[in-house]
């Protein structure tokens, strides 16, 4: 068995890996700044792994603290042991493979109200592994990705609800601090810019399509198109009424569909024999808003914020299929067998 998690001569409690993601991202992050953007072709490189490295790290931290089970590529014997606390090491180092940065995102996504775009971390990873496995780095695309590290880290923090003291340590001091919080709050502003924009041209086209209706038929026109709905996944999305914020017409907010654990009724009160009811609760995260009148469309969190959108909500409860039953009993023989075993060993 191993004695925790290895930090250089000495090893940490495998319950205090949170906290070793976060040191370790945090180290990443004030090189980061230290170099930054990194004129020579070293320093662009260190640069470069550092960036995509920070983010994957933070991304890896949030997950550990909702569950150390988001964290494996994939589940084998040594995996569950080493998450355990009680698998061995090979070659001083944990027997357990990490899920990539990419599907990090997709996982903290599903697990949370959280909604992290391609657009959002794609540059970090990008730069890193061209470091990593070119030996090339642009001191340009630093610069860019860098920016977008930052946007990230600070909405796992606001997520997290990081104090600026913590944010201040996690850079390396207040000067840094200072540093990327002007990057946080440029972009702040350059949204709101590009928001009134998307606005000003909405209005605009909405201004171009009454004057080109009858006025006899205008507002039955008008409401036809407001009442269209936007096409969806309807498996995955559902479409909720919201007020236009260009047209002051009814639009549609997106939402992208999370299930939760089923609720199942037996009717014999003996596991595994025939249910009753079995339904799962659900939450709704906005994704976009369109409007059908006017043809504004809004695909970023931060121009759903301007337009007053709510951006989780309570969906009504759906039945839960059979697959999602099947997945439930089969969590509970394995949380019994899990018990069964921690009473063996005297837990």
């Amino acid at each position: 068995m191993t004695h925790g998690w290895p930090a250089g001569t000495h090893h940490v409690a495998y319950d205090k890996l949170p906290d070793v993601l976060l040191d370790a991202s945090s180290q990443h992050a004030r090189l980061v700044h230290e170099l930054y953007p990194g004129d020579t072709s070293w320093d662009a490189q260190r640069v470069a792994i550092s960036i995509g490295t920070a983010v994957e790290l933070l991304l890896k931290h949030v997950l550990a603290l909702r569950s150390f089970q988001l964290l494996p590529d994939n589940y084998k014997i040594e995996t569950a042991l080493t998450l355990d606390g009680k698998g061995s090491a090979a070659d001083h180092l944990p027997q357990l493979t990490t899920v990539a940065g990419t599907a990090a995102v997709e996982r903290l996504n599903k697990a949370s109200e959280l909604q992290l775009k391609k657009e959002d971390f794609e540059l970090a990873f990008r730069v890193r592994n061209s470091a990593i496995h070119l030996g090339v780095a642009s001191t340009q695309a630093n610069k860019a990705a860098f920016k977008k590290m930052v946007l990230v880290i600070d909405s796992l923090f606001s997520h997290l609800g990081v104090k600026t003291s913590e944010r201040i340590q996690y850079w390396g001091g207040e000067e840094a601090e200072k540093f990327v919080r002007a990057i946080v709050d440029e972009a702040i502003t350059e949204a709101k810019a590009r928001y009134e924009q998307l606005l000003r041209r909405a209005k605009d086209d909405y201004q171009t399509l009454t004057e080109s209706l009858l006025e006899a038929g205008k507002a039955e026109v008008i409401k036809q198109f407001a009442e269209v709905p936007p096409t969806i996944n309807s498996g995955s999305e559902e479409a909720v009424s919201h007020l236009c914020p260009a047209c002051a017409n009814m639009g549609w907010v997106v939402y992208e569909v999370h299930r939760g654990t089923p609720t199942v009724e037996y009717l014999d009160d003996q596991f595994g024999g025939r249910h009753g009811d079995a339904y799962v609760e659900r939450k709704g995260s906005a994704d976009r808003f369109e409007c059908g009148v006017c043809r504004l469309k809004l695909d970023r969190r931060e121009y759903l914020v301007e337009a007053a959108v709510t951006l989780e909500i309570e969906l009504e409860p759906d039945e839960a299929t059979q697959d999602e039953i099947d997945e439930y009993e089969a969590d509970l023989v394995d949380s019994h067998i899990d018990f069964m075993i921690d009473v063996a060993r005297g837990k």
